[in-house]
């Protein structure tokens, strides 16, 4: 679009600039033109937009080159203005690539338009600037003389203020005795007599989420400006984006044109009240050699107008304890001039005293939304916008600005994928942009918070950071100054911590610590980890980790709410206790790991793989052979709970099995029977049975009531109804003696399938309310989500759509909430078939959508789900219009189904390419669909599918011209379907009954079946068949 070299000499422009605003201006017009260059489409309008806007910072650096960087208010203003332009130009693009790539944004007509707009806006500011810089340089060599009498009256020259930044001030007489001023050119034309304060940072250009604190600082500070002037405190951790805010403020627009002196102040070199004093001379260029005499001088030149000064980083000459009075005193003087409106930037959450703060108090800074995060972070990054780790990226730094700028820079040569990697090992080493200043090094910062005087006066404070960073879900704070009741003043140094923003309480009661924060800690203080300081720790969640082996009897409740917020901590700790080899800790924490998976499988909250693997690691190390089985056969039970293909399941049952027979554990080597028994696709009966024979020698119940439970499950799925319902009453019996709720609701929930297979819905919904019932006495979110699934089933089944969705919708977001993927999976597909069934096409294509997302995530092993998913595309194809696409995923899906012997499924899929084929007038293949539908439903015993089929053969049978044949399918069929409670089937029969009466020329009865039918459609929410209903009582 532009040479490389034009490129090259923007960028040695913007490095070599004495001129500030020239600078500013270099930088944003180069990454206008890098960001540009990315245009596909319409590049004849980008380009001419990037040669006139490189036209204009030529023109400006040529007028510029040969004078001072202190220039007139009105060339400064004008200059301000086309910055602000560029900016609005710069943020216009960056905004839209974010959104939908540049190559879309440039393709639009309103995009287009804007982009005629901004040339337009960039040609008069180019001839405003030339005649600007024209009249106002002669005009200010004319006015030299002017200026020195100016200069003179308004201060005493050993202030040496620029003359740009004088306003109205009054004029004194100079004294006789004073030195003659500086002439026009020795105060404006050297770069080296500008005062360092006015020299601004420039604006931050890629700066998201702060809008609303952004907002609040300026409407303060205006409202301020007609009273009093206002004294503002910008409060956070180190890297929140403390500087940047206030620099934001600096070049607010409103700011800007209400005619304010601004000023920044960076106060890091300063240690005390002196020190601050001398950064204070030195930024406004005051030459006096005492300190009383800087002060005078200091305050004279900030009260000559209204005036905006920014302190930065304040709290290094302030959190010395023992100068921080002086350092009080010096900001209360410069806070009482009455036309200065202070704004101070500090670490921490804590303020100075002695100061009036504007009220309401500005809320310490926060971590970014997610959204201003991701917006950042695309901003800087050479990343897509979907690709799937950058969230999981931004979290890692818990969406501190500062780590998700560092972050985005070295995403623009790596993918977040890699960067999560090297997260892992390098932790926050790896923020640093080459420097070894706050503001380009994550390290560097946290650890000026660290090594603070604040810190070190309370040196016991490490020691308690350090027990918080193993906690990443935060604890509340009695509990906090309970396990750390070892250190001194345990109260004490909670508060340091709370001041220095290194925690900080979150929008409950708890401590936390941010993410970069906690890595940081870790890695760096482990000298602060003795035995004495972790081991109250170690103990309180090694006892609530074994809390978690008592989930599923009547207490669960109680339980999980204890639970619920301790997951990451619990994790974290017992990590580290496995990870400990001295602590004496690793055999006690490896006993409580095992007892994890249970927590997951209630919630679905939490990941207990590393801790199982750590423990298998260390009992393998001191050969405790039953702790170490434990953990193996828990991380194989994991596997069924959560989606893990990379498990080595069989290997890890094996190896858990032998183990426990060489330390002769009878109850270890019935449960790796079970989960064997699990794995297999079609195990005979006798594995159990053994299983079920050990349990009762050694009147183990609830090994009893589980293995009848599995029996239950695989004679369920052989379709053995008799011996399946008998194995589970046995099992729900047994279970009654034990108090386990749990495997009770399954029993329950598991009866109910059976009655809804058989055809007894009625049944089937006592069942599931049971197990309902007892899934929410146990806060099972699992097992309350496999009931509202069940429930939606049955209803999807009578016809019921809307009744149906609502059901499923609740499984699905259950699921989702404890990220059991393969039961959201199944449950996705059944929503996506009930908005077919209601002619839903958006929803169901959405549906269908997010269930192919999570097949996605899953094994291809997985059979039985891949086929769900098969059957569910040909459903929104069907519906769609797409014939084709749904004959070949129907074909897929009954290949899959007959490969896993699932006839009941397969007699479904049948059915509907039976309606398929006939809507495509195939009447050969349609019957031999419904025939083959009806075949499996009577192999498997399915009723239900066993009248769809004979349904579906009916209306082969009426559009092939046999009405009678129709008549007399669909008269027999009726009663089945009346006993099924199936309103859409019989509302299908209704309307087959309606054809043949209006092809008899029977009107009468053709509107009554029609209306009958129409009724029953509205009902089940189906809106094709109300649909068809209606026209054909119109026609009529």
């Amino acid at each position: 679009m532009l040479s490389t070299s034009a490129l090259r000499f923007l960028k040695e422009t913007a490095e070599a600039a004495n001129t500030p605003i020239l600078r500013a201006l270099s930088g944003v017009v180069l990454l206008i033109l890098e960001t540009a260059e990315l245009a596909t489409q319409n590049r004849k309008s980008c380009r001419t937009l990037c040669e006139q806007i490189f036209e204009l910072v030529l023109t400006v650096s040529n007028e510029l080159q040969d004078t001072s960087d202190d220039l007139p208010d009105e060339l400064l203003l004008c200059l301000d203005e086309l910055q602000d332009k560029l900016v609005v130009i710069l943020t216009f693009i960056q905004e839209h690539l974010h959104r939908r790539g540049i190559s879309q944004f440039v393709n639009s007509n309103r995009n287009a338009v804007a982009l005629a707009a901004y040339r337009e806006d960039v040609r008069r500011c180019l001839e405003v600037f030339q005649l600007q810089a024209q009249v106002l340089m002669h005009k200010a060599l004319n006015e030299e003389q002017s200026r020195k009498d100016d200069w003179a009256a308004a201060f005493p020259p050993e202030i040496n203020v620029p003359v740009h930044r004088l306003r109205s001030s009054s004029s004194s007489p100079r004294s006789p005795d004073s030195p003659a001023p500086p002439s026009y050119n020795e105060a404006i034309g050297s770069a080296n007599q500008k005062p360092r304060a006015e020299t601004l940072p420039h604006r931050p250009y890629i700066f998201f989420g702060r809008a609303n604190e952004l907002n609040e600082i300026v409407d303060c500070v205006l409202k301020s400006a007609s009273t009093s002037a206002a004294r503002i405190a910008i409060l956070g951790p180190g890297g929140i984006g403390k500087s940047a805010l206030a620099v934001s403020v600096l070049h607010d627009p409103a700011i800007m044109a209400d005619g304010f002196r601004r000023f920044f102040v960076a106060c890091d070199a300063a240690e005390s009240a002196n020190s601050l004093l001398s950064v204070l001379a030195s930024a406004f260029r005051i030459t006096a050699d005492n300190p009383t005499a800087i002060r005078t001088q200091l305050i004279r030149h900030l009260s000559v107008a209204k005036t905006l000064l920014v302190l930065d980083n304040f709290e290094s000459p302030w959190e010395d304890a023992n100068g921080r009075a002086d350092v009080e005193a010096l900001l209360a003087t410069i806070a009482a001039i009455p036309s200065l409106t202070l704004l101070v930037t500090l670490r921490g959450i804590e303020r100075p005293t002695g100061i009036d703060w504007a009220r309401p108090f500005l809320p310490p800074l926060e971590p970014l939304e997610a959204g201003a995060a991701r917006q950042t972070f695309l901003a800087i990054a050479n990343g897509s916008d979907d690709d799937p780790d950058i969230d999981a990226l931004l979290d890692v730094v818990e969406r501190m600005p500062l780590g998700v700028t560092l972050m985005s820079n070295l995403a623009q040569y790596e993918t977040p994928g890699s960067l999560l990697s090297r997260w892992n090992d390098e932790q926050t080493s790896m923020l640093d942009r080459g420097g070894a200043e706050r503001h380009s090094n994550l390290d560097v910062s946290i650890r000026l918070s660290i090594d603070g005087p604040r810190m070190r006066s309370v040196p016991d404070a490490a020691q308690m950071l350090y027990v918080l960073s193993l906690l990443p879900d935060g604890l509340e704070r009695g509990l906090v100054l309970d396990l750390t009741r070892c250190l001194d003043q345990p109260a004490r140094c909670l508060s340091v911590l709370l001041q220095t923003s290194l925690a900080y309480r979150d929008t409950g009661t708890h401590i936390r610590v941010l993410s970069p924060i906690r890595s940081f800690v870790l890695k760096h203080l482990h000298t602060c980890a003795s035995p004495t300081l972790l081991s109250p720790l170690y103990e309180h969640y090694v006892a609530l980790a074994q809390l978690s082996g008592q989930l599923g009897t009547a207490a669960t409740r109680e339980y999980i709410a204890t639970l619920i917020p301790e997951v990451g901590n619990m994790e974290s700790v017992l990590a580290h206790a496995l990870t400990n080899k001295t602590s004496g800790w690793q055999e006690r924490a490896a006993k409580a790991a095992a007892q994890t998976i249970n927590m997951t499988k209630f919630t679905g909250l939490g990941d207990p793989a590393p801790i199982l693997e750590l423990s298998i690691n260390a009992m393998q190390v001191g050969d405790d052979k039953l702790v170490q089985a434990d953990c193996m056969l828990a991380l194989a039970m994991l596997s069924a709970v959560t989606v893990r293909p990379d498990f080595p399941v069989e290997g890890l049952v094996a190896n858990a099995s032998q183990l426990y027979q060489e330390v002769n554990n009878i109850e270890g080597q019935i449960d790796c029977l079970k989960r064997n028994w699990q794995m297999i696709a079609a195990p005979d009966a006798s594995t159990m049975l053994q299983a079920l024979s050990m349990a009762e020698e050694i009147g183990d119940v609830l090994r009893q009531g589980q293995c009848h439970l599995e029996l239950g499950q695989r004679f369920q799925t052989q379709e053995d109804f008799p011996n399946a319902r008998r194995h589970f009453t046995i099992a729900k019996q047994l279970l009654v003696d034990v108090d386990e709720h749990w495997l009770r609701a399954r029993c329950a929930y598991s009866l109910g399938n059976i009655a809804a297979s058989t055809g007894h819905s009625a049944t089937a919904m006592r069942y599931y309310t049971e197990a309902l019932t007892l899934m929410e006495s146990i806060d099972s979110r699992s097992g309350v989500s496999h009931c509202y699934s069940y429930m939606g089933w049955v209803y999807r089944r009578l016809g019921d759509a809307p009744s149906a969705i609502a059901h499923t919708r609740q499984a699905v977001e259950g699921y989702q909430q404890t990220g059991f993927v393969m039961d959201q999976t199944l449950a996705l597909v059944q929503l996506t078939q009930s908005f077919v069934d209601a002619s839903d096409t958006a929803e169901a294509r959405q549906a269908l959508e997010d269930t192919q997302v999570l097949l996605r995530k899953t094994t291809p092993k997985w059979v039985y789900g891949h086929a769900q998913g098969a059957f569910a595309r040909g459903d929104v194809a069907f519906l769609e219009g797409e014939d084709e696409l749904a004959i070949h995923c129907y074909e897929q899906a009954i290949s899959l189904f007959w490969s896993r012997r699932c006839f009941q499924e397969a007699a479904e899929v049948h059915a509907r390419a039976s309606q398929l084929r006939l809507a495509r007038n195939e009447f050969d293949e349609a019957y031999q669909h419904a025939v083959t539908g009806i075949a499996l439903a009577l192999r498997g015993k399915h009723p239900g599918d066993l009248a769809a089929c004979v349904n579906a053969l009916a209306e082969v049978l009426l559009a092939d011209g046999e009405d009678n044949a129709a008549f007399a399918v669909t008269r027999a069929v009726l009663p089945m379907l009346n006993g099924l409670g199936r309103m859409r089937d019989i509302a299908n029969c209704f309307e087959r009954f309606a054809k043949l009466a209006l092809l008899a020329g029977d009107l009468g009865r053709t509107r009554t079946f029609c209306n009958d039918a129409l009724k029953l459609y509205e009902t089940a929410g189906d809106k094709g068949g109300i649909q068809r209903c209606r026209t054909l009582l119109e026609a009529l």
